[in-house]
């Protein structure tokens, strides 16, 4: 039921629920776009190189939904050569942390010497 401010029992339609931001962080590719994003923010081209495998029609998609879940913003540069460059929006800068402590675990899975600790984790599971 609406409320006097036009908004449905003072949520905001413009905004998710926390539901629906779990839901859209489920989506392939989400987590590495806004884990890429994390560190600052990027152009179309660069933001694509930095994630392996994912394909230019998909990763608009995706940017798009991020967008409208205003997950991610879109800056527009009126500078002698103007470029479009993609970062965090209000709702994932407050995912940060959470995203900074996935990319450690990620670096910790991943096959190699792990950044944090020197150690082969693909060595130590096979030991």
């Amino acid at each position: 039921m609406p409320t006097e401010d036009g908004t449905n029992d003072g949520v905001r339609p413009d905004i998710l629920r926390p539901d629906e931001v779990f839901d859209l962080l489920g989506e392939r590719w989400v987590l590495q776009i806004l884990m890429a994003l994390g560190s600052k923010p990027m152009r179309f081209t660069r933001l694509k190189r930095s994630i392996p495998g994912v394909s230019a029609n998909v990763l608009t998609a995706r940017l798009r939904q991020l967008e409208t879940a205003q997950l991610v913003v879109r800056i527009t540069s009126d500078a002698p050569s103007p470029h479009r460059m993609y970062g965090l929006g209000l709702i994932a800068d407050s995912l940060r942390p959470a995203l900074a402590e996935l990319a450690v675990w990620k670096s910790q899975l991943a096959p190699g010497p792990s950044p944090q600790h020197g150690l082969n984790i693909t060595d130590e599971r096979n030991t």
